[in-house]
């Protein structure tokens, strides 16, 4: 289990924490938002270049190639080295990356996941049975509660999703509907670290088919952002061999299956 980063973001509060929070539940602004463009709007020169379709890499001071969202700290490296990409195939591990791509929106990957074990503990391990029942007085207790991300419609997003998760159990279940059996989808071909899509076609027919299954704020990026957390979509990790760097600087990178 990941631990929290101790370095959480100190704009998290300030930006999340408005309980009187008026904007309509509706708008879905945050929810298109690539959940890395946060960190993404760093400027850093070791970023290599990137289509405005690819997600940009850096090389990181250990020498290895990561996307640029996996270099903002010790906790978000080291869940992108040792849970990003690895297959989740239970509910509930898949109801915690649609959760924590929902508060995502807006924020840095890093904050997020040094609040990982308050949203787990509020969603209740994410059962999703759990959470469909929960009601208004519920929102407004993990409005209130400081460990949380407290902005309103995320939870109550979180809470509409988990009431999908469940309807879903009579039609194949979430599983099969991620990671497509439902719809016949044939195994993804690995992609590159250096190549990595923003969405796809793939991604799309999964946008689709949450929204149609009630899920809300998981467009077409947040959906490609699912598919690869959840090793669905696999992708070849660059490393840097020890040997091969060169006093110049230079960096031999290998790929790598994980």
């Amino acid at each position: 289990m990941l631990a929290p980063d101790p370095a959480v973001d100190p704009a998290l509060d300030r930006a999340e924490t408005d309980p009187t929070d008026s904007t309509d539940s509706t708008d879905t602004d945050f929810a298109e938002t690539d959940p890395t463009d946060t960190d993404l709007a760093e400027t850093d020169p070791a970023e290599t270049e990137a289509g405005p379709d690819l997600a940009p890499t850096v090389l990181s001071s250990d020498g290895v190639l990561r996307p640029a969202w996996a270099d903002r700290g010790e906790a978000v490296r080291r869940y992108y080295d040792t849970e990003w990409g690895r297959p989740v195939e239970s509910e509930a591990g898949l109801f915690e990356l649609i959760a924590l791509l929902v508060f995502a929106g807006g924020l840095t990957w890093s904050s997020v996941l040094g609040r990982r074990d308050a949203l787990r503990e509020a969603f209740a391990a994410y059962d999703a049975s759990i959470v469909a029942a929960f009601t208004d007085a519920d929102v407004d207790r993990l409005v209130a509660d400081a460990s949380m991300i407290r902005n309103r419609r995320k939870i109550e997003a979180v809470v509409t999703d988990a009431r999908a998760v469940m309807a879903l159990r009579d039609h194949g279940g979430l599983v099969d509907l991620v990671w497509g059996r439902s719809a016949g989808e044939l195994v993804a071909p690995a992609v590159d670290v250096s190549e990595i899509p923003r969405a796809g076609e793939r991604s799309a027919r999964l946008a689709a088919d949450l929204k149609e299954a009630g899920f809300v704020h998981l467009g077409p990026v947040m959906a490609q952002a699912l598919l690869l957390a959840a090793g669905i979509v696999p992708v070849r990790r660059a490393v840097a061999q020890p040997s091969a760097v060169d006093p110049a600087g230079g960096t031999d990178r290998r790929t790598v299956d994980f």
